[in-house]
């Protein structure tokens, strides 16, 4: 989700760019949580991003305070943005799942095998060496 993660990390650069560890021992929740939201790779919860906010409006030096209103809309947006993709690509996969599912369609080419009629395949004969491998 970097259409959250990024202005999240934004926010952070704004602040001074305090690390996650003093952000972490400032607002009681993980640094682990903390990396984890400003990764991007899911919406965080929110309150991991209001206590990840709270903590860089307490550790900035200078500037404006993130507004946590706005915040929380933009939070709630991407939240609804990444349900809708979750949710499309489970159709994606059902819909996929049904095709297959559909009597009379198969993955196999005609013929009814899944290899080509001219591929052929036999094992080489065993040797002393492959005999005496099995053995031990």
């Amino acid at each position: 989700m970097g259409g959250f993660s990024c202005p999240l990390r934004g926010a952070r650069e704004r602040a001074g760019s305090p690390d996650h560890r003093t952000m972490s021992e400032h607002c009681g929740v993980s640094y682990a949580q903390l990396s984890k939201a400003a990764g991007g790779e899911r919406v965080p919860s929110w309150r991991v991003t209001e206590a990840y906010l709270v903590s860089l409006n307490d550790l900035r030096a200078t500037g404006v305070a993130e507004d946590l209103d706005e915040w929380f809309d933009r939070w709630r947006k991407a939240g609804e943005r990444e349900a809708g993709e979750r949710e499309g690509g489970e159709l994606t996969a059902r819909r996929a799942a049904a095709a297959l599912a559909t009597p009379g369609r198969t993955n196999r080419p005609p013929g009814g095998t899944s290899r080509s009629p001219s591929f052929s395949w036999t094992p080489p004969p065993p040797t002393p060496e492959s005999a005496a491998w099995r053995r031990s």
